[in-house]
């Protein structure tokens, strides 16, 4: 099996990150639950007609008083862990990090407040959820509720807003930018994986961008997506200053394409070629970069701190797994984890320029 594509201090990170906001949460939450204990059930304290006040229930019920069957409980348990785990593993924004982290604690604290015994009043209770706080009737229709519900609401309506913040400002963000003709304009070109992958940038800012399936069609798409995407930007293929491209290894066909591309388009008007690797592509520091040589072979690469540290060859399934169990650095595959854009942005000095009679694409043959 593959690792996933995490560092190790990420994971520190967000665990740290996580472990601080359920204790936060803690606080509150205990707090209000042993003062709860205290007033034993039926215990109320506050104006009973004001905006909220205490009143202690229990409830058998578990998930929002859905019942209190195996299921549920079982559920209760296994939904906040598995919103933990992928939250190490994979998000990064802090305000996921903060809204996940209040879902999950709150479904686990309610599920140890139920499993745990615990004394309310002068009764020892056991498999029930400890309920005291209660809006007006005229709020939620007066439920009794805790801290950690709040915690469950609350977080998953924060966690809905975020999304949609962050959903309308990528839609803003990717807005195509106009192409200044004022300055360089630089065309990006990937034809060597599984999508056809081309954008126009200026500087560290890109214009336009496309990433089309292929379906094993390149030779038929990939001139014709590259004159659509310059129509739509309004820029002739005169005004193209650089071209930059990857040489491979991917599909033999895709290679060629990519090279041929650039040799043509540089007899009609002189311009500026440069190459870059796609296993280098696929890492923007250290890993290890993995790209499908089809028939269970793999074409690898390894690089730390940005320098190859071993060469691109072909592996197996068998000689892969001993490579990464060897050098313990992320596993990139495919650009499944990668933004291909992104990472061209940031490895924008790695490429090499490269005269067009000496642009070739790049073929790894099998050791023997």
């Amino acid at each position: 099996m593959l690792k996933l594509n995490v560092k190790k201090n990420d994971l520190i990170r967000r665990s740290i990150f996580i472990i601080s906001t359920m204790i936060i949460l803690l606080i509150p939450s205990l707090i209000l639950s042993l003062w709860a204990r205290k007033l034993g059930e039926g215990g109320t304290y506050g104006n009973q007609e004001g905006f909220i006040h205490i009143i202690v229930a229990l409830n058998a019920n578990g998930a929002f008083s859905m019942g209190n069957s195996v299921m549920i409980t079982f559920f209760q348990i296994l939904f906040p862990l598995i919103l933990l785990t992928v939250m190490i593993l994979f998000i990064n924004k802090w305000e996921y990090l903060v809204t996940i982290s209040g879902i999950g604690f709150g479904g686990l604290f309610n599920f140890f407040d139920r499993m745990v015994p615990k004394m309310v009043g002068n009764e020892l209770v056991k498999n029930k959820v400890l309920d005291y706080l209660q809006f007006s009737n005229n709020m939620v229709g007066g439920s009794i509720f805790n801290v950690p519900d709040m915690c469950v609401v609350g977080g998953t309506i924060l966690f809905l807003v975020a999304f949609i913040i962050y959903t309308i400002i990528g839609m803003v963000v990717n807005l195509e930018k106009n192409v200044n003709k004022n300055k360089p304009i630089n065309l990006f070109i990937d034809t060597t994986q599984k999508h056809l992958n081309i954008c126009l940038f200026q500087g560290i800012e890109i214009n336009i961008r496309k990433s089309i399936p292929t379906n094993n069609n390149l030779t038929d798409v990939a001139i014709e997506h590259i004159r659509k995407l310059l129509k739509y930007a309004k820029v002739q293929p005169n005004q193209i200053d650089n071209i930059y491209i990857t040489i491979g290894p991917g599909s033999f066909t895709g290679d060629r394409i990519g090279s041929i591309i650039v040799k043509v388009w540089s007899n009609i008007k002189p311009l500026n070629i440069y190459t870059i690797e796609s296993n280098k592509l696929q890492v923007k520091d250290e890993g290890i970069s993995i790209l499908d040589a089809r028939g269970k072979k793999y074409y690898t690469a390894i690089y730390k701190k940005n320098k190859l540290v071993k060469p691109i060859a072909i592996h197996n399934d068998e000689e892969l797994e001993k490579i990464i169990s060897e050098y313990k650095l992320p596993v990139y595959k495919d650009f499944e984890s990668a933004d291909i854009f992104a990472n061209m942005l940031f490895h924008l000095n790695d490429f090499v320029l490269t005269k067009s009679n000496e642009v070739k694409p790049l073929y790894i043959k099998e050791a023997i």
